[in-house]
């Protein structure tokens, strides 16, 4: 099967897209597959070489697993943070996302009371960022914890939930769930 085609999105050179064609035309067509989901459900728009970039990194990411972590060049970065605790009757919900440029997004969330008493936590990869908060107040509501208080590394998402700005239409079903969860917490 010729692949040359895919040179131009993958920065590679047609030895390297050799090496990879077993494992990258399964993901390309799983790729095709989500994309296809998305324009056909929920009328998304896509960029070809977005689908195939998305893939490419994919494919990637699963060789580097099959390399022997002894092999692997790690480098961290360590960083203090302090939580701090809620006021006296309260939970707090803390939550997190990250994405990288090709929107793969994971979403976080851990709450705890007022002594610092863990809770309940999740996690969860999505299409989009931003719903780690109502995911976290969906939590609380199921387990009837009042008196809630949110913090957010996403200053963007706080402002808009503090009604801060203009909601942008692929956020406001996320607001108009968050608003009336935060309203029973």
């Amino acid at each position: 099967m010729d692949l040359d085609w895919i040179l131009p999105f993958c920065r590679i050179s047609p030895t390297q897209l050799h090496h990879l064609k077993g494992v990258f035309i399964p993901i390309l067509l799983w790729e095709i597959w989500i994309i296809r989901n998305a324009v056909v459900f929920q009328s998304q728009s896509f960029r070809c070489e977005v689908v195939v970039q998305k893939a490419y990194t994919k494919t990637t990411k699963y060789i580097a697993t099959l390399v022997p972590s002894s092999s692997a060049n790690y480098h961290s970065v360590v960083k203090h943070i302090e939580w701090s605790y809620p006021p006296a009757g309260y939970h707090k919900l803390n939550t997190d996302g990250a994405a990288n440029e090709f929107l793969d997004v994971g979403i976080g969330g851990v709450i705890r009371d007022d002594a610092g008493k863990f809770i309940v936590a999740f996690a969860e990869y999505i299409y989009k960022n931003g719903s780690a908060i109502r995911q976290g107040l969906q939590i609380a509501e199921a387990l009837n914890i009042q008196n809630m208080e949110v913090s957010s590394d996403s200053v963007y998402i706080t402002n808009l939930c503090n009604q801060e700005g203009a909601v942008p239409w692929y956020f406001a079903n996320i607001l108009n769930d968050i608003f009336p969860l935060a309203k029973n917490c």
